[in-house]
């Protein structure tokens, strides 16, 4: 039985187990009057992150809260800082399966693709790892390449982007931002929901979500929330996939001042590895996207990821003017990627894995094994009080992470099998499988005399305080610090510096940085609608290696100056964020010229200029829309040319994959208001990326491209159950065009241009009780 024929029957029994649940339930979903008042339905609206025991999360797509920026519930419109939310809304409506196409909404953050179909992101120019589940750390190391993964949205209830450096709370990590997503949590009003996708490409997917509460007095609440999933690629022959995501989580509130939640959720997703496309001359070789230049017989590959997590808040103390609450947090992350493909070889060097003269492309089979395992708690404590008129929110925490992971490679990463030569022209198919075999990959490892093991280990923690000052109701300053120690280590030889073939004997030498990073803030309201704000932010990110005399490499240091203007309209609405900034990376590490050891001079800088819109216009209309005007350049930096067999000098280059300018905008008008549980509604929406760079020396670019997308839907009631129909159709007049080039040393970035989605129908059916 094929994959997509075993889930598809996965799925319709989940269909029908989950359908019989929910009929035994007696309680329906409270509607909302779309004939009231607007101001009152206004101030009714829930935040986009539901807390427990609130109602379902609002069909709006405002967002007027966040609390990444400031790990407290704060208004988005007094935090001096650029930061966006994309709630549930937006990504039901937009039939988003994954973070990725969620992002998509937000200005400066872009998805680079990478061998494995790794999830890994663009925020302000810069490669970002800092993905955060309910404001801890969810991996991934060193490693980083290797451990992101689809990120599926089935179980996130909103997705928030801080841009800029965000070490002053969260520790070492990426200049360019965080990606913090927000779970799903228990409610106390019953709900219960079942949704069947079907689409083109030989999609099915099945999603149920049920909350409410276990016990009459609701201090036991619980949720469950489910997805199955089976697809073929809209852009690649031969490339398929299929998957699951459960998550539970139950909600015990002992006190009126207490709350313990416990959650977990396991993933698993299977597919064909890609490699993409190779350049010819400065652009992507002409040939369809479609020609696949692996294997149809190649095996799948899998990632597993399994969360569990704990969080506790409590009221420390309460009055009429002061409060003081404890929030602590512990997550669990054990993530498995296993892998195989056949890889372009050498594919460290264009010219020696594929010659453009004959097209043929030299391959190898290759394997790779990644075991990763994560654990982070933090305690906070934040204390709302005044003085002599002053109005404070302090927050005081604490928090660890640490990482340890075991890495493996099989095969022949660096000499070619003569039997495994394709014309790209005209590729042949048809591998045998005893090419794909552990036998062939031990083969492969004793001719090239490596597949030795690494291993890493990372340990995090930091102190840090920051302070919300108010003033005259209309000044807001923010200011804080944090001091932080981390060690890391990266490891790929035994104690006495020879290969080792076990994973027991490999040494791992470990390095320890510490750094100060401050933050401060400003934010004026002009007037109600109207703020001006400023920031200044800073962060430190390790390096792992030595220089020339031996010595570890000093931490990277990012800096970043922000100013913008807030607003809100149409009765709050719509809420808007103009930002510009300057963000500089120094330190980064880098080949000296001069004796082509490893030395620490490398600085790029980012200047931009971006909007961000979210929110209704009226009662019919919602809209989400964002525009981006990027400028990443390197200003010094050494590059590898596999071409000259040496470094070279790539100052003044361009960052690669970094549009000059992008953004998208997503309209829905909904006939009886965004509220009502009947009705049709109609939803359009268009995507611009423009011409990239793709790779450090920029040799070749990628051009610009342009999406457009739509919805249509009806809404209607039957005996006590609301059901929804909608057909969305994603890149509507089937543009041809390539998402990025792999830029993590997987490949010379030449050999891996990832081809983008091509056109496809997505068909809905959801119930809800």
């Amino acid at each position: 039985m094929t994959p997509s024929r075993l889930l598809r029957g996965v799925s319709a029994g989940a269909s029908t187990f989950v359908l019989m649940s929910v009929a035994l339930a007696q309680e329906a979903l409270p509607t909302i009057d779309v004939g009231a008042d607007s101001a009152a339905r206004a101030n009714a609206t829930t935040p986009s992150r539901a807390a427990p025991g609130d109602a379902l999360g609002s069909p709006s797509y405002a967002a007027p809260n966040a609390s990444s920026a400031t790990k407290t519930d704060t208004p988005i419109f007094v935090t001096p800082a650029s930061i966006q939310v994309v709630p549930r809304a937006v990504i039901d409506d937009r039939k988003a399966s994954f973070v990725t196409e969620a992002l998509q909404n937000v200005s400066g953050v872009w998805f680079e693709p990478a061998l494995g179909g790794n999830a890994v992101y663009n925020i302000r120019g810069f490669r970002t790892f800092s993905i955060f589940r309910n404001e801890l750390r969810a991996g991934p190391g060193a490693f980083s390449f290797l451990a992101l993964g689809p990120l599926d949205t089935s179980n996130v209830e909103s997705v928030e982007v801080l841009k800029g450096p965000a070490a002053m709370l969260y520790g070492k990590g990426d200049p360019g931002g965080l990606i913090s997503l927000n779970t799903k949590k228990p409610l106390a009003t019953p709900h219960y929901s079942v949704e069947q996708q079907i689409g083109s490409s030989a999609l099915y997917r099945t999603l149920v979500d049920a909350t409410g509460p276990l016990n009459e007095d609701k201090t036991l609440l619980y949720r469950f929330t489910g997805a199955f999933q089976s697809y073929d690629s809209t852009s690649r022959d031969f490339v398929s996939g299929d998957g699951f995501d459960f998550a539970g989580a139950v909600t015990w509130r002992p006190f009126e001042q207490t709350e313990v939640t416990y959650e977990v959720e396991v993933s698993k997703q299977r597919f064909k590895q890609d490699s993409g496309v190779m350049t010819l001359g400065n652009r992507p070789i002409a040939i369809p996207t479609t020609r696949y230049l692996q294997d149809p017989n190649q095996p799948y590959s899998n990632f597993l990821t399994l969360f569990n997590g704990v969080s506790v808040k409590h009221k420390i103390y309460e009055s009429a003017d002061t409060s003081w609450t404890f929030n602590g947090r512990f997550l669990a992350r054990n993530f498995k990627d296993d892998d195989i493909n056949l890889a372009p070889v050498d594919g460290f060097a264009y010219l020696s894995a594929f010659d453009p003269a004959n097209g043929i492309l030299h391959r190898n089979v290759f394997a790779q094994h990644y075991h990763e395992r994560d654990w982070a708690w933090n305690a906070d404590v934040i204390g709302k009080f005044d003085t002599f008129g002053v109005r404070h929110e302090l927050l005081l925490g604490y928090d660890f992470n640490k990482v340890t992971g075991d890495y493996r490679t099989y095969g022949g990463g660096f000499v070619s099998d003569p039997d495994l030569d394709i014309n790209v022209w005209a590729p042949w198919r048809g591998v045998p499988s005893w090419k794909f075999s552990q036998a062939n990959l031990d083969f492969w490892c004793a001719q090239v005399n490596g597949c030795q093991p690494a291993r890493l280990k990372q340990q995090n923690s930091g102190f840090y305080a920051q302070d919300h000052i108010t003033l005259f109701d209309r000044l807001h300053i923010i200011g804080g610090g944090r001091w932080d120690y981390a060690v890391h280590g990266y490891g790929y030889s035994d104690f006495f510096g020879n290969s080792p073939t076990t994973m027991e004997q490999v040494n791992v030498p470990k390095y320890g940085e510490h750094g100060f990073s401050p933050r401060a803030g400003v934010l004026f309201e002009a007037t109600p609608w109207l703020a001006a704000f400023g920031d200044w932010s800073n962060s430190f990110g390790v390096n792992n290696g030595k220089d020339a005399n031996g010595q570890p490499l000093r931490p990277q240091i990012s800096e970043q100056w922000e100013g913008g203007l807030k607003g809100k309209f149409f009765d709050d609405r719509l809420t808007a964020t103009l930002a510009f900034y300057q963000l500089t990376k120094t330190n980064i590490a880098t080949a000296d010229l001069s004796t082509l050891n490893t030395s620490i001079t490398g600085n790029v800088r980012s200047r931009g200029i971006e909007l961000d819109i979210s929110g209704r216009i009226d009662d019919h209309l919602s809209v989400i829309g964002n525009y981006a005007h990027t400028r990443t350049k390197i200003l010094k930096l050494s590059d590898y040319s596999s071409d000259l067999g040496t470094y070279v000098d790539v100052s003044g280059r361009w960052w690669p994959n970094v549009p000059r300018n992008s953004g998208s905008i997503w309209a829905k008008y909904d006939w009886n208001g965004y509220a009502s549980r009947e009705g049709a509604s109609f939803g359009l929406g268009v995507r611009y990326v423009d011409i990239r760079q793709g790779d450090n020396q920029n040799t070749f670019q990628l051009p610009a491209y342009a999406v457009l997308d739509a919805m249509i839907g009806y809404k209607w009631k039957y005996e006590g159950t609301n059901w929804n129909a909608q057909l969305n159709f994603k890149n509507l007049t089937d543009t041809r065009y390539y998402q990025g080039a792999d830029q993590f040393t997987n490949f010379d970035p030449r050999l891996s241009i990832f081809p983008g989605e091509r056109f496809q129908v997505i068909g809905s059916l959801k119930v809800e009780y």
